[in-house]
């Protein structure tokens, strides 16, 4: 079962929303941790703390579910062909 489905929208931290944002971008802990100046374990404390906040299996349904909830939005084609991740305002953002 989905929290989608189930009404209860988790709260992301925005250290956890910006982490999410750059695994939508694929870039692995250590690359987020070059990125943003904490360490790779950190990083990955950050996505089990949202994996599990949206129920997702792995890390690919993480980003689906954050798709589907809103929390990511999935922009036109860059320059370099890639999509475009955007963030957007979700009511379960916590501040």
């Amino acid at each position: 079962m989905s929290w989608i489905n189930d009404g209860a929208e988790p709260a992301l931290t925005p250290r956890e929303q910006e982490i999410l944002e750059f695994v939508a971008r694929g870039l692995s802990a250590k690359e987020i941790a070059g990125e943003i100046g904490i360490a790779p374990r950190t990083v990955e404390g950050h996505i089990d703390s949202v994996r599990l906040k949206v129920r997702a299996r792995n890390k690919a349904h993480m980003v689906t579910q954050a798709v589907l909830a809103g929390f990511l939005q999935i922009g036109p084609k860059g320059r370099n062909g890639h999509d475009v991740i955007n963030e957007i305002s979700a009511p379960g953002l916590a501040s």
